[in-house]
């Protein structure tokens, strides 16, 4: 209600607070018939039906208004079940300030977007497969100085338009609205924002 009160924008989805989120994060996983899991799902397929409505562009950023909302959760779920679904998948973790996507799933995070960004290696270099399935992961990789600037650069959006053309999907996980201007810079290169917001 407090959502619909300021904006005209569809509510997604309603998505419980996970029963364990530090010990067993990957929900649609390890609880794949859980309520939560079937609530990632249903958020999963109404992304699908706003993807028609913005022709084609297959890519949102993911952000919260605060840190510690639950954004990255989110998102890791998300990827995980849209290639269940049967999509190619990539999940970019383009939090440049607090990077957690690889830290969440367990994966080796020390290179990724901002190595791929500085010329010294390439998607297919640094992009992880989830286990068997149509998702990969791009971990952030080193911390830079200039988070903003790097998200901006031309590199990044020639980059993405290389994502684009190799996957069904693009989900970014992204810094926080609020403090930071790095979720406005992705917004331009993905097809929508979705925020997700914890009451």
């Amino acid at each position: 209600a407090d959502v619909r009160a300021i904006t005209q924008q569809p509510v997604l989805a309603a998505l419980r607070r996970m029963k364990n989120p530090d010990t067993a994060p990957l929900v649609v996983e390890s609880s794949p018939h859980s309520l939560a899991a079937e609530e990632i799902r249903r958020l999963r397929t109404n992304l699908q039906f706003v993807d028609v409505a913005i022709e084609g562009r297959h890519s949102f950023v993911i952000t919260s208004s605060m840190p510690s909302e639950g954004k990255t959760l989110t998102a890791v779920n998300l990827a995980i079940a849209m290639a269940q679904g049967g999509s190619r998948v990539l999940l970019v973790d383009a939090d440049l300030r607090h990077p957690s996507v690889a830290n969440t799933m367990g994966l080796e995070g020390s290179v990724g977007l901002t190595t791929i960004l500085l010329g010294r290696a390439s998607v297919n270099d640094v992009a992880q497969r989830w286990g068997d399935t149509t998702l990969h992961v791009l971990p952030a990789g080193e911390i830079p100085p200039n988070p903003s600037e790097l998200l901006g650069s031309t590199a990044m959006k020639v980059l993405f338009e290389e994502f684009l053309r190799g996957y069904d999907f693009v989900l970014v996980d992204s810094p926080p609205i609020l403090p930071v201007i790095d979720p406005v810079l992705i917004n331009r290169l993905v097809g929508g924002m979705f925020l997700w917001w914890r009451a």
